[in-house]
């Protein structure tokens, strides 16, 4: 019981938040927060606290959706009006967009999605039709 009152209390949230949301080693956290490696694992397990991998997969994953959204609705805005044109700074954007989403498609995920081959497939549905309106802007 001595040992207890002696002991400083953790905050253990702090510990979590470090882990989870900072770039910080778990040999540094630990020596932050005075906690040891083996007691840090045990909360860590015992916590079911998110792991790295899993958030930087997350993170990643809503990096790219945003992105396909946005030329979903680039592309959507561009075959619902008639007689659109582009403008060479819109044109310009879109490009660079499809170059970023491309590169980002290719990063494999460590984590599978459940969406698989059918997003895949959109995806490059969606690069068709952007490389088409592109080209059809340049023609005129």
């Amino acid at each position: 019981m001595d040992e207890q009152a002696k002991r400083p209390q953790v905050d253990w949230a702090a510990v979590r938040c470090a882990y989870e949301l900072t770039d910080e080693t778990i040999k540094s956290i630990c020596a932050r927060f005075g906690v040891s490696k083996g007691g840090f694992e045990y909360r860590w397990r015992r916590e079911c606290w998110l792991s790295r991998q899993e958030a930087n997969a997350d993170r990643h994953r809503s990096t790219r959706d945003r992105l396909f959204a946005v030329l979903e609705r680039q592309v959507a805005k561009l075959a619902n009006e008639t007689g659109a044109t582009l403008g060479d700074k819109e044109a310009q954007q879109l490009t660079e967009l499809v170059k970023n989403f491309d590169k980002l498609s290719s990063v494999k995920d460590d984590i599978p999605e459940n969406g698989g081959p059918s997003q895949q497939k959109d995806m490059r549905d969606l690069r068709d039709k952007l490389a088409k309106r592109i080209d059809q802007y340049k023609r005129r």
